[in-house]
């Protein structure tokens, strides 16, 4: 059983929620792989400071979505899940929810989507969430597919109470992790990709210290 929490854990998450007791996690929020292969990206400048893209290196994780067995796991060991990309593996995902998240980025019209669709399993409205991917500047991404803190931030309030434990398996660039910190959450990610993960270990670790000067 995996005993320490607050802490982002580099290996498969398969490998590490086979160790985790039933529905120990309050909430599972998670963003997986979509395989579409765009785990990297080029630069992009536009005049439009909110269209810009970042260069981000290929480093082929996103070939194929998660297999079924990933799925399967998060929904033993998790009571509730909250999982983006839904679109794209809904085959994997129990059917007969109507709580789902959709998180408008506030843009039209660009090579990247509107919005993105989450799978929830609570049964609650559909609710959206409106937040301008320009927010990203703000976090100084390194990561291609990387979520907003303000977005998760809000989910978690939503979502989720003060001491809950949360479950991130696909960690990326540690969103989940700092959106916990700051919404005082327990949490356990996991990051296979070892670049990624001493980067959001270095992440995590900078936004600590800054919680400690505030």
């Amino acid at each position: 059983m995996i005993e320490e929490l607050n802490r982002i854990i580099n290996d498969d998450c398969l490998n590490v929620m086979k160790q985790i007791p039933d529905k120990y996690f309050d909430l599972c929020l998670t963003d997986p792989p979509y395989g579409l292969g765009i785990d990297g990206q080029k630069k992009q400048l536009c005049k439009n400071i909110k269209h810009n893209r970042k260069q981000h290196e290929t480093r082929g994780w996103d070939k194929k979505i998660p297999d079924l067995i990933y799925f399967k796991e998060i929904n033993r060991i998790s009571k509730k899940s909250i999982i983006f990309g839904a679109n794209y593996f809904n085959q994997f995902l129990e059917q007969g929810y109507k709580g789902w998240i959709i998180w408008d980025k506030g843009q039209r019209e660009l090579t990247m989507s509107d919005c993105e669709i989450a799978w929830t399993n609570f049964n609650c409205p559909t609710r959206i969430f409106t937040l301008n991917r320009v927010s990203l500047l703000k976090d100084d991404t390194f990561h291609p597919t990387q979520k907003p803190v303000g977005l998760f931030s809000m989910i978690l309030r939503d979502y989720s109470k003060e001491g809950d434990k949360i479950f991130d398996p696909f960690s990326g660039s540690g969103t989940t992790a700092i959106a916990c910190h700051r919404g005082k959450r327990q949490f356990l990610c996991v990051e296979k990709d070892e670049v990624y993960f001493k980067k959001s270990v270095e992440r995590l670790e900078e936004e600590r210290k800054q919680m400690i000067l505030l």
